[in-house]
C-alpha cells in the first residue's frame, strides 16, 4: 500500500492600499503561503507556480 502526503496549503492575501494606485489601474497584494506537512514522513517541495486571474476591482 502507497501512502500519500498529506500537505495543507493556505494562502492570505493584504491588499496594500499605499503601494496601489487605482486610477492608474496598479493594484498591489502582498501574499503570505503556508505550507504544512500533516502527514509523519518528510515531504519536499520541488516546484511552484502561481496563477494571478484578472479580475475586475469594485
Amino acid at each position: 500500500m502507497i501512502n500519500s502526503p498529506r500537505v495543507c496549503i493556505q494562502v492570505q492575501s493584504v491588499y496594500i492600499e499605499a503601494q496601489s494606485s487605482p486610477d492608474n489601474e496598479r493594484y498591489v497584494f502582498a501574499y503570505t503561503v503556508t505550507i504544512r506537512n500533516l502527514g509523519r514522513a518528510p515531504v519536499q517541495l520541488l516546484g511552484r507556480y502561481w496563477a494571478d486571474h484578472q479580475w475586475q476591482w469594485p
